[in-house]
């Protein structure tokens, strides 16, 4: 009768096969990788109809279950918070595309992968940071307050999206587009909206609006 003959210790380890098993375990580990990451893909961008420039800041998205308020209002650490993921972007170009995919870290589900299948109240958000030099010498891009105390949901100049409802299922080969289609205003613009009418009335008043209303 003829026996199996063993196979030596760690024939078949491929951390023993040299530059061999190295690239097997690369493979490996890529694949697996791709298949956290999922099939889904949310892809954020704004026109130059919103901002003509590229922008350095982060891209926030967030999922809600319902429309009691806009997600962006609701996003926080507690247990009520909607979800949201956020990716930081330099230079990102008008019609370029910030994607929120199943490697972009999230709370209060770390990954896209975790969310169950269902229609949510999805918006985006781009926060701007701004370039400044201290003194040290250091190049630093930061989100500066603009007069919000900030707040980044409520900051002047970030751009962000009206909330729709869309089919999320991480599982599904899709690529769901979201257009950031309007700017925060700022405080001033509302003041000037209040003052409309003593503007018609004593034409000497006058107030400067320097933000967009989207």
């Amino acid at each position: 009768m003829t026996r199996p003959v063993p196979a030596r210790s760690g024939a078949l380890d491929p951390r023993s096969w040299g530059p061999l098993g190295a690239a097997l375990l690369l493979a490996a580990a890529a694949i697996a990788q791709e298949e956290e990451r999922g099939a889904l893909e949310l892809a954020i961008h704004f026109d130059a109809e919103q901002c003509a420039e590229a922008v350095d800041g982060r891209v926030l998205l967030f999922l809600a279950r319902d429309r009691r308020s806009e997600p962006r209002f609701r996003f926080s650490g507690g247990l009520d918070t909607v979800q949201g993921f956020g990716i930081d972007v330099e230079g990102l170009e008008p019609g370029e595309a910030a994607v929120i995919d199943g490697g972009v870290f999230g709370f209060p589900l770390r990954s896209l992968a975790d969310l169950p299948p269902d229609r949510y109240v999805v918006q985006a958000l781009l926060h701007r940071y701004e370039t400044v030099h201290p003194a040290h010498g250091h190049e630093l891009k930061l989100p500066l307050d603009r007069g919000e105390g900030q707040r980044w949901y409520a900051a002047p100049g970030n751009l962000y999206s009206t909330p729709r409802r869309v089919r999320i299922d991480p599982a599904a080969p899709e690529r769901v587009e979201i257009r950031l289609n309007r700017v925060v205003i700022g405080a001033l613009a509302v003041a000037a909206l209040a003052l409309s009418h003593d503007q018609l009335v004593n034409p000497s008043v006058s107030v400067a609006i320097f933000a967009q209303n989207g």
